[in-house]
């Protein structure tokens, strides 16, 4: 197992987690450079350097494949910027400490033992969401949309069932056809109903 091939995974996982923004995560910036090096016609940009991690690593890596992957597996999803469930296997078996450094900073708050113990104030209890039923009917065609493209390769891989997938599309298609037509009447259906 080549460090280079682990620092590449461990890079794109902090990349999909911190939004794929502009700069990359150094372990993912040093990969590249080492696989520029490597390969015969590097890609020229970012986007480039994308579709190589959604090819199976069967088709580019300069080196021997790591024990247990086959040749036609990707690094990242075709579909969504998230490290495939074999890399994510890998990454975790050889640096378990990755998941967890990825994670985005919690928000800023001084430690406890600088807060007095009496004035320490529970705070106030979450209010309800608001919630408008435009974004909600958004979400749902989302979903719908999304599992129509990713159940065809669940059943493919043989993680799911036909009849489990033709279960679970019919339901949210029946709530999408739902949320539609009172969206079209103007009614409101009562939040305790939909949740």
């Amino acid at each position: 197992m080549t460090e280079s091939f682990i620092d590449l995974l461990e890079g794109l996982h902090r990349w999909c987690v911190d939004g794929q923004g502009a700069t990359l995560p150094a372990q993912l910036a040093q990969a590249q450079r080492w696989l520029a090096k490597q390969l015969p016609s590097p890609p020229a940009t970012q986007d480039d350097w994308l579709a190589l991690w959604r090819t199976p690593l069967g088709e580019w890596w300069p080196a021997p494949l790591p024990d247990g992957w086959e040749a036609q597996c990707r690094l990242l999803s075709r579909h969504e910027s998230t490290l495939t469930a074999e890399a994510l296997t890998l990454l975790e078996a050889y640096r378990p400490k990755a998941f967890a450094t990825a994670l985005p900073n919690p928000p800023c708050s001084p430690p406890a033992s600088v807060i007095p113990a009496r004035c320490a104030v529970e705070p106030p209890p979450p209010e309800p969401p608001q919630w408008n039923l435009q974004d909600l009917v958004t979400c749902v065609i989302r979903e719908v949309s999304r599992r129509e493209r990713v159940y065809p390769h669940l059943v493919y891989q043989r993680r799911m069932t036909r009849e489990e997938a033709e279960k679970e599309l019919s339901q949210m298609r029946a709530v999408k056809a739902y949320l539609l037509a009172k969206l079209q009447e103007g009614v409101i259906p009562e939040q305790q109903i939909l949740f």
